[in-house]
């Protein structure tokens, strides 16, 4: 999914600072992420989920899949943490300055009920969420909310755990390679969102995550090459998704079926 960030009549205000900043530089929502993984399918020390292969160490696997899986307590994030964060999710955002309304696609409906919950934790606002031509979209007229966006820039990101969880959650997937049969995280940006896949990057060197940016490819469905910022191998899907705090919940389930799968250490 590409980056898209669009405003109606008379817009090009807010594209425009959004452009030049981004060159520049819970209560709990375990309701809102899938359900734990039931014990007969993931227990420290037991073999693969499927796909065969020998047993994974206990610490790495069975450890690891109840952390992922736990949703995040938004009302413990710190006000830096879920900044990043929204400053991340907002990447897929449409935004109508005249209206003062924000609206964030998906087709994942408990992310946008996690979005949703953070907001609320925050703002003391909540958005609503409709559903039309397969996808979900979770709006909000929010003066407060679109000052605040509109002021964050990639220079305003320092941990950026939570900024990274977010753009992947929005713009990333994560898949086996067609040619090594290896795990694959992926997040595609358009032209205009290299420096995003940049910020990523240094984000995920500073985590000793290796990562390659990919591209330009051209798009039949875009005007604008793409690039592809990609991790490669199941170790360094599992550090990724052990050190940021991903939410998207079919997100975590593909990445927990590829790791259990896959006897490759």
């Amino acid at each position: 999914m590409l980056l898209l960030v669009a405003v109606t009549r008379g817009a090009g205000l807010f594209t425009k600072n959004i452009a030049d900043r981004y060159s520049e530089r819970t209560s709990t929502v375990r309701d809102a992420c899938p359900a734990r993984v039931p014990e007969a399918r993931v227990q420290p020390g037991q073999g693969p989920v499927s796909g065969g292969g020998n047993p994974h160490p206990p610490t790495e696997i069975g450890n690891l899949f109840p952390q992922i899986l736990n949703g995040l307590e938004t009302s413990k994030l710190t006000m830096k943490e879920w900044q990043e964060y929204l400053l991340g999710a907002l990447l897929d955002g449409y935004i109508d300055l005249r209206r003062k309304e924000i609206q964030i696609y998906q087709k994942e409906r408990k992310w946008l009920e996690f979005v949703n919950q953070l907001v609320k934790e925050n703002f003391g606002i909540t958005g609503s969420i409709t559903h039309k031509k397969n996808v979900f979209c979770w709006r909000k007229k929010s003066k407060r909310l679109l000052e605040l966006i509109t002021s964050l820039s990639l220079s305003d990101v320092q941990d950026g755990r939570y900024f990274v969880a977010a753009v992947f959650d929005t713009e990333g997937s994560i898949y086996r390679s067609s040619k090594s049969r290896i795990p694959v995280i992926d997040i595609t940006q358009s032209e205009k969102g290299l420096p995003i896949l940049r910020k990523v990057q240094s984000v995920l060197k500073r985590r000793k995550i290796k990562s390659n940016i990919n591209g330009p490819y051209r798009n039949p469905n875009s005007k604008l090459p793409q690039y592809h910022l990609r991790i490669y191998g199941r170790k360094n899907c599992i550090k990724f998704f052990d050190t940021f705090p991903i939410q998207h919940p079919s997100k975590k389930r593909k990445f927990i079926e590829l790791v259990s799968a896959d006897p490759i250490l």
